[in-house]
């Protein structure tokens, strides 16, 4: 095997990989924030409060995506162009289409969350106790949603490396950090008081991504310019919250349905597999934010060869990184989640399982961003509307049978079936097989 050969392009590919270095510590830092908010949730609150606080979180998080209507990558295109060309007027214009969207569909979430609370928890999640923790959800919502476009500002003005922050790692890093403290000051902890924490932390983060936005963009946004609007805004992020809702199913959805139909203790064990084995998937997330304008340069130029060849490498390269820590959940899970209290190593089969979903993900390397970026996001959508629902089929119908074992194989099924349909796609339509870099492997 000449691994001399599949490694040779280390240093052609120097730039890219110090990009991907530095988005590397910001993701993992962001990665680390999510497992250890509930790792910390875990071990003071124990199984059934990391259940309860999760079903709630994942509602916070299904309101969210649809609060932001698809601004984020509306946003990224629109706002982007008026940034990179200088246009002034189209980026006001656009920022406030945004503003106005986004602030009432959040209002109007964050109030019917408020006022229906008690029928959700006690008709949806049968835990009648659980109104007042979505109600402090629903006090989350608007800051949560504004840090969030916030974010998307500060990448499409360039600030790439400081906006994976105020997402949803850096706010569980925060929270972590804040529940500890707080715990440690006064040697007690509630899941009501984990949410309050939230709010604190979301309101936080939402004011200093505020600040750096316009620390960003005030020059700019203060040029002399007619303020024009975007007249394709609304429908183009439309379509991006349809993909994006579907994608929080395939994500989220076997919580909520398990919340459903099982107990919160189920959703406690699922939750740290779930969330333990995502872990793996953070590099994957590096790349798929570096790449996309390489690879939409190179297939606009028609050169295919170092398009495949870039796939490939960045494809080796990042399974590489994951399989070490794939390994320890494989081979290791009960000792990984014992981290969350003793009660948790019952969820080790389901780590396990779970972690070789993600691995063969990272495997398949960036397949929706090639297809998106290379004129083939109609498949791409499609394919993410046809796999989600059938992962949500799937979960209603596994989850009241098996209870916590319906969760785990719907969402591989889920998992693996979006990525090797994918990476499918890529050998037909680009003519690229995505497999582990073996063609570098191998030196053919």
């Amino acid at each position: 095997m000449n691994f001399r050969k599949a490694f040779q392009g280390i240093r052609q590919d120097r730039e890219i990989l110090v990009t991907i270095l530095r988005a590397f510590m910001v993701r993992g830092v962001a990665a680390f924030g999510t497992l250890l908010l509930n790792v910390v949730i875990a071990r003071l609150l124990g199984v059934k409060g990391l259940g309860l606080f999760m079903l709630a979180f994942t509602v916070l998080v299904g309101l969210s995506t649809i609060a932001r209507f698809g601004m984020e990558n509306a946003l990224l295109r629109f706002a982007g162009t008026a940034w990179g060309t200088g246009k002034a007027g189209r980026f006001r214009g656009v920022c406030l289409q945004a503003a106005w969207r986004v602030g009432l569909c959040s209002l109007v979430l964050a109030s019917g969350l408020y006022l229906f609370a008690p029928w959700v928890a006690k008709a949806v999640f049968s835990e009648p106790t659980m109104a007042s923790l979505l109600r402090i959800m629903a006090l989350v919502l608007i800051p949560y949603t504004a840090m969030y476009i916030f974010s998307t500002l500060l990448k499409a003005t360039g600030w790439t490396a400081v906006a994976p922050l105020f997402e949803n790692g850096g706010i569980s890093l925060l929270s972590a950090c804040l529940v500890l403290l707080a715990y440690f000051m006064w040697q007690s902890m509630s899941v009501n008081a984990a949410g309050w924490i939230l709010v604190t932390a979301a309101v936080m983060l939402s004011l200093i991504s505020l600040i750096l936005t316009l620390l960003r963009t005030w020059t700019f946004i203060q040029r002399v310019e007619e303020t024009s609007g975007e007249p394709e805004l609304g429908g183009v992020a439309y379509t991006f919250l349809l993909t994006t809702m579907v994608t929080f199913a395939i994500q989220w959805s076997s919580s909520l349905i398990l919340g459903g139909f099982g107990s919160a203790e189920d959703v406690g064990l699922f939750n740290a597999a779930q969330r333990t084995a995502f872990v793996i998937t953070f590099i994957l997330m590096v790349f798929n934010g570096v790449l996309p304008p390489r690879i939409a340069t190179l297939h606009s130029e028609g050169n295919h060869k170092e398009l495949e060849t870039m796939v490939l490498r960045s494809t080796l390269y990042m399974t590489v990184v994951a399989m070490p820590l794939a390994a320890l959940f494989i081979f290791f899970p009960g000792q990984v989640l014992a981290l969350f209290g003793s009660e948790f190593r019952e969820a080790a089969p389901h780590l396990l399982l779970l972690s070789i979903a993600q691995f063969i993900n990272v495997c398949t390397g960036s397949v929706g961003v090639l297809l998106n970026m290379t004129g083939n996001e109609k498949i791409m959508r499609n394919l993410v509307f046809c796999v989600g629902g059938s992962g949500f089929l799937m979960a209603m119908a596994l989850i009241p049978l098996l209870g916590i074992w319906g969760a785990t194989i719907s969402l591989i099924a889920a998992i693996v079936g979006q990525n090797l349909l994918a990476a499918w796609y890529v050998n037909v339509k680009l003519n690229i097989k995505v497999i582990p870099g073996w063609r570098l492997l191998v030196g053919k």
